[in-house]
């Protein structure tokens, strides 16, 4: 597994997840703006009660934090994993099944959603950040290549839901801008 050292790991994934259940979305967020994962909690007040983060919150989210620079509403089929997403920003994955057949209601589909961290190195390899990454036994949440996160991360996301299919798409992403202290990832 190749881990990108110069892009922000937050240190308190398992930390967060104690205090307040912080799962994809706050360790997301937290991973592309830099910080530890309990300092984006409050940029999520509905949280608690909720338990997840939907893109109407992560949009309010990257906004509070001056964050957003740009929001892509698109859908992007499973031939665009790779190619074409963002330089930088977070993107919401919705895995495929029945509940992303015409008719069902969109509810049903959200609730089989994933948030990631995307990322263009400076060699142009796109990585991801997945709260699911392990970088040691005591450390969650990494950055990693596309190819080890589509075939080692991927999968295990996929058997979580039962009638999935194996299939994703991009829901909705956003282009975030880079932390002017560290310019491009490398």
């Amino acid at each position: 597994m190749m881990l990108y050292a110069s892009l922000y790991h937050p240190p308190d994934v398992l930390d967060a997840h104690e205090a307040f259940g912080a799962n994809c979305g706050p360790c997301t967020l937290a991973a592309v703006l830099r910080r530890p994962v309990m300092a984006v909690q409050r940029l999520f007040p509905s949280f608690a009660e909720r338990g997840y983060v939907n893109p109407s919150q992560m949009r309010v989210a990257l906004q509070s934090a001056g964050q957003l620079s740009g929001v892509q509403h698109r859908v992007c089929s499973t031939d665009e994993r790779e190619r074409g997403l963002l330089d930088y920003g977070v993107a919401c994955i919705f895995f495929t099944g029945p509940w992303s057949k015409p008719g069902v209601p969109i509810g049903a589909a959200y609730q089989r959603s994933h948030w990631i961290g995307v990322a263009m190195t400076r060699d142009e390899h796109r990585c991801y950040y997945d709260v699911n990454a392990w970088i040691d036994q005591e450390r969650r949440g990494a950055w990693v290549s596309w190819a080890h996160w589509d075939k080692e991360i991927l999968p295990q996301l996929v058997a979580s839901y039962s009638q999935a299919d194996g299939g994703y798409s991009i829901r909705w992403a956003a282009e975030v801008m880079l932390p002017h202290e560290s310019g491009t990832p490398s």
